[in-house]
This record gives C-alpha cells, sequence and structure tokens, in this order.
C-alpha cells in the first residue's frame, strides 16, 4: 500500500517491484515536465539563446 504523507510517497511491506517501477516512471515523468517547464520560462524572457541550449543538455545528461 502506498499513501502520501508529509509531502512523501510512504510505502509498507505490501507493496510490488510493480508498484516500484510505477512509481519510478512517474518521478521521471515529473522531472521531464518540470525540465519542460524551466525552459518554456527562461525562452522568452531575454535569457540569451546559449544558456538555454546549455542547461537543456545538463537537464538532459541528468536524465541518462
Amino acid at each position: 500500500m502506498i499513501k502520501f504523507e508529509y509531502n512523501m510517497l510512504v510505502l509498507n511491506n505490501a507493496f510490488s517491484e510493480e508498484d516500484v517501477k510505477q512509481i519510478g516512471d512517474y518521478a521521471e515523468y515529473v522531472r521531464s515536465q518540470e525540465r519542460e517547464r524551466i525552459i518554456a520560462l527562461l525562452e522568452p524572457n531575454g535569457v540569451p539563446e546559449y544558456w538555454v541550449e546549455r542547461l537543456t543538455h545538463l537537464f538532459n545528461l541528468e536524465n541518462k
């Protein structure tokens, strides 16, 4: 069973490997969305394109 408490996911001993995989997939989705949100905020606000490209590269390296 999974609970959301104190801004964390709390797992008890009844979770399966599939539960863990699904949580990992969800966490990756959230990270990806946050990456895209940050890049979208930078691009139209006068941040030089070089920095946007550099940050995008760094975000993508973190994902591997």
